[in-house]
């Protein structure tokens, strides 16, 4: 799995338009990490991969982002490097406008 997962964070670095490979693979990590019950704060629903909505392919996302940086606990990945964050940094319980931003190497 943690391979799975630095693998998703190289392939989608810097992208905010996800289609086709790039979209099935977010959805299949993040839904496995569910699964497996890696995240509590981040990742807390089964999202569909087939959907269509913007909002909910940035969701995934942020999410994704938000558990790779403050829930991960493997080795993350050398080619890519946190940058900075995106947002405001009101952090609560459960969510948080602070969304980290990873660079490639």
């Amino acid at each position: 799995m943690e391979e799975e997962i630095n693998q998703l964070a190289e392939l989608i670095v810097g992208t905010t338009h996800f289609s086709g490979h790039k979209r099935r693979k977010l959805f299949e990590v993040h839904n496995k990490i569910l699964e497996a019950g890696l995240s509590k704060r981040w990742i807390l629903k089964k999202e569909n991969p087939a959907t269509l909505c913007g909002s909910c392919l940035r969701r995934v996302r942020q999410n994704f982002w938000k558990f790779y940086h403050f829930e991960f606990e493997g080795v993350k990945s050398c080619n890519i490097s946190f940058y900075g964050r995106e947002g405001g940094g009101n952090t609560n319980k459960n969510q948080s406008d602070y969304s980290p931003i990873y660079v490639k190497i």
